[in-house]
C-alpha cells in the first residue's frame, strides 16, 4: 500500500484539499484510495510522533495506527493532509 502526505503550507490551504477529496470520497474508494477526516489522524499522528521522540514505530505500532485511520483494509493508497506534518506554525510564521 501507497501512503500519500499531503504537507501543504501554512496558512495556504485551510483544509480545502482534504474537504475535496472527503466529497470525492466514494468515487475514490472505488479506485481503492482511501481518504480518512483528518480527526481520524491529526492528534493520533503527532502524539505517536511525540512519544517516540525521534525513534521508529515498531511493526505492531504501525499496525495500530493503519487500523485506527483506515476502514477498508483492502486500500492501495492512502492519503493524509496536514499542514503540520513538517513543522508548527509558530515555528515557521513566528
Amino acid at each position: 500500500m501507497q501512503i500519500v502526505f499531503h504537507l501543504g503550507a501554512h496558512d495556504t490551504d485551510e483544509d480545502r484539499l482534504v474537504r475535496c477529496l472527503l466529497k470525492n470520497k466514494g468515487k475514490l474508494a472505488e479506485e481503492g484510495i482511501v481518504v480518512p477526516g483528518p480527526s481520524r489522524y491529526r492528534t493520533l499522528l503527532r502524539d505517536t510522533i511525540n512519544s517516540l521522540r525521534g525513534g521508529v514505530a515498531s511493526d505492531e505500532a504501525q499496525a495500530v495506527i493503519l487500523d485506527a485511520v483506515m476502514e477498508d483494509d483492502s486500500a492501495k493508497r492512502l492519503i493524509l493532509s496536514n499542514e503540520q506534518f513538517l513543522c508548527l506554525p509558530d515555528k515557521v510564521l513566528g
